[in-house]
């Protein structure tokens, strides 16, 4: 599929992970909306007002969307690299990665106030995407490290500030980053207003032969009949196939975590080796209502045996049907 698109659509432009994903067929507009939730707040209230129209999820269920589009797209990101990277090993295609910035600056202006009659200072932003130099990306690894090794934040782990946005202390380490991020300089001196940090590729095909004839020589031969014969039902049949595999595969993973989630866990209490007192083991089961633990909406759906059918219904949303 990649080498699919790569092979009829040239583009120059870097993009990030999710256009490429969006312009390959691999994820669909909805699902390309619903990712932005990972970086926008404003995104997660608009998809809860489509999900709730249209009788997927019910209100007050957002910690399912998040759980489901943040595991989804991140599953996708990490399988499109290892893709990349194995068709640039194979010098099919060639792969250029640029850091890019978002930056939100701002301007003032000077309107007049009819009702003081008097003139007030106003501020307007524009946005700008630019790629950020060795220069700038060293001072952002700089700022993240000095951050990360404060006395209020090293305890927590990389997985802590990345998954658990909810956390109080995470949160609270997410906004100082902003705040730093958005006092960054460039060589110059100027201050860029930064707002986000993200990861532009390029690809190209590499010169030679049809790519896609290259690669089934080397992976799939005995398609390379069909390919030949009929390439439009080929590349059909093989997108289909992709979509159902991924619809199956990521279901069954769903199902497994609601069923480890049922299953009541195992510890071992009162043992001493110092003493010489074995430990007996005591089975704790799973309780939602237990105030020792935290808990949020998807956990408490596994326990009651919903988690699965609203990951479902989600798949069914933002995923390709061929309907």
């Amino acid at each position: 599929m990649m080498l699919q698109h790569l092979h009829m659509n040239r583009n120059e432009k870097p993009q990030t992970i999710n256009k490429w994903l969006l312009d390959m067929s691999i994820i669909t507009n909805e699902m390309f909306e619903a990712s932005k939730l990972r970086y926008d707040s404003r995104q997660l209230e608009n998809q809860m007002s489509k999900l709730e129209k249209k009788n997927v999820i019910k209100s007050g269920n957002s910690c399912m969307v998040t759980d489901y589009v943040e595991r989804e797209i991140q599953r996708l990101n990490t399988y499109f690299m290892q893709v990349v990277n194995k068709l640039e090993k194979a010098k099919i295609i060639k792969h250029v990665p640029y850091l890019m910035g978002k930056c939100k600056i701002p301007h003032t202006y000077v309107v007049i106030n009819n009702d003081k009659q008097e003139l007030d200072n106003e501020i307007a932003y524009t946005y700008e995407y630019l790629e950020l130099s060795p220069h700038v990306a060293g001072k952002i690894a700089y700022m993240e490290s000095s951050l990360q090794n404060e006395d209020r934040f090293k305890h927590l782990t990389l997985k802590e500030i990345h998954g658990l946005k909810g956390m109080k202390l995470v949160q609270e380490y997410w906004k100082e980053y902003k705040l730093r991020l958005n006092q960054i300089t460039d060589e110059s001196g100027e201050r860029l207003y930064l707002v986000l940090v993200y990861t532009a590729h390029a690809l190209f095909v590499g010169a030679g032969k049809n790519p896609i004839i290259k690669w089934l020589e080397k992976n799939n031969r005995e398609a390379i009949e069909l390919y030949n014969s009929e390439p439009v039902k080929y590349f059909i049949e093989n997108a289909k196939d992709f979509h159902k595999t991924r619809n199956d595969y990521i279901i069954s993973l769903a199902e497994n975590r609601q069923k480890r989630f049922n299953i009541p866990f195992e510890k071992v209490v009162g043992a001493n080796e110092e003493l010489g007192i074995e430990g007996k083991i005591v089975k704790v089961g799973n309780d939602p209502y237990d105030d020792k633990n935290i808990w949020d909406k998807t956990k408490e759906m596994m326990y009651l045996g919903l988690y699965v059918k609203a990951y479902r219904k989600l798949q069914e949303y933002y995923g390709h049907t061929f309907s």
